[in-house]
């Protein structure tokens, strides 16, 4: 009886897993296009099409795309300008957000990690909540 009913329950978890791995894969497939091109907006100086990927929160912190472009200019310089990136696994925060590490090579050769916190809107479309970058222990390239 015990054997049954632990088959029953893993088979049940499998079946979830496969229902939700298809969406999970969407997801991560969404955030990851948000983040490209805001990053290629970055490189292209393009500050309207990289502040309409920042969530409304940015928003309100930097009002104008010209606010928000000079802040980034300012202190995410390898966000800002970078000759690669890699990008890693999508992460869920305890409450179910999405987040992406980025690894980025900035152009002095410094490697960084980028931590992109994502929030979903009302229209179903995803939007940075916020950047943090942290230095590589490793540095030249």
């Amino acid at each position: 009886m015990m054997v049954t009913m632990f088959h029953r329950c893993v088979l049940a978890l499998s079946v979830l897993v496969l229902l939700f791995a298809p969406a999970r894969a969407d997801q991560e497939s969404d955030v990851r296009a948000v983040i490209e091109s805001q990053l290629n907006a970055f490189a292209a100086d393009q500050g309207d099409v990289a502040y309409a990927q920042a969530a409304p929160i940015v928003k309100q912190a930097f009002p104008t795309a010209e606010h928000f472009m000079a802040m980034v200019r300012g202190g995410y310089r390898p966000v800002y300008r970078n000759t690669s990136r890699e990008f890693q696994k999508m992460e869920l925060d305890g409450l179910g957000r999405p987040s992406m590490r980025v690894l980025l090579t900035a152009e002095d050769g410094k490697r960084y990690e980028a931590f992109y916190a994502m929030e979903k809107q009302g229209d179903g479309s995803w939007k940075i909540a916020g950047c943090v970058i942290l230095p590589l222990a490793a540095q030249e390239v």
